[in-house]
């Protein structure tokens, strides 16, 4: 078995993408192909910065980094199978956060699996940013941080201040209705704010 990486310039365990064998889909965790061709490499991940938006590196993240916290989120499923249910405030389980401080969002946690957790704010242009809703910790806990380092130390790591945790409001999607999901949003406080 062969492993690729995204660019070709990039090591081989940098790529985090391997193909479902029964329905050709991506999936996001680190696997093995066999043959793979350049054909079957994902295209780079493009994320439009729009003013408003705060995202950065993993290089630019890794060398601010002063503590890890994450803080526990309880949103609850639509009553609509696949919808967004209603969005709960960062600070709404527990308000632990440093105000004014830059936070790097990494990734997230959770227990139970359902479709997709979103997170948005002023921060994030109040853009909808998240990922699979996945009770594999190894996928999600760095899920942005992983997203920056496959896609060639993409700016995808959202940044939030924590003066805004009121106005940062994460939500769910799941086939499971009305349901509640504890979420451990993984989070770095910055030593400094990001310049830019």
């Amino acid at each position: 078995m062969e492993r690729v990486g995204v660019h070709d310039n990039q090591p081989a365990d940098a790529h985090p993408f391997a193909t479902d064998a029964r329905s050709g889909a991506e999936l996001a965790w680190p696997a093995a192909r066999v043959n793979p061709t350049a054909a079957d490499r994902p295209a780079t991940l493009t994320t439009p910065v729009l003013a408003g938006q705060h995202h950065c590196r993993r290089s630019e993240v890794e060398p601010l980094i002063q503590n890890l916290t994450s803080v526990e989120v309880d949103p609850i499923s639509s009553a609509t199978a696949g919808n967004y249910g209603a969005a709960v405030a960062l600070n709404s389980a527990f308000d632990t956060l440093i105000r004014n401080v830059d936070y790097a969002i990494l990734g997230y946690e959770c227990a139970t699996t359902g479709c997709t957790f979103g997170i948005r704010g002023a921060d994030t242009g109040n853009l909808r940013i998240g990922g699979p809703l996945y009770n594999q910790t190894e996928v999600t806990a760095a899920w942005f941080v992983t997203l920056s380092q496959a896609n060639g130390n993409a700016p995808v790591i959202p940044v939030v201040n924590s003066a805004n945790v009121a106005a940062i409001l994460c939500d769910v999607a799941a086939q499971a209705t009305s349901t509640t999901f504890k979420v451990g949003v993984n989070l770095a406080q910055l030593k400094s704010p990001l310049s830019g």
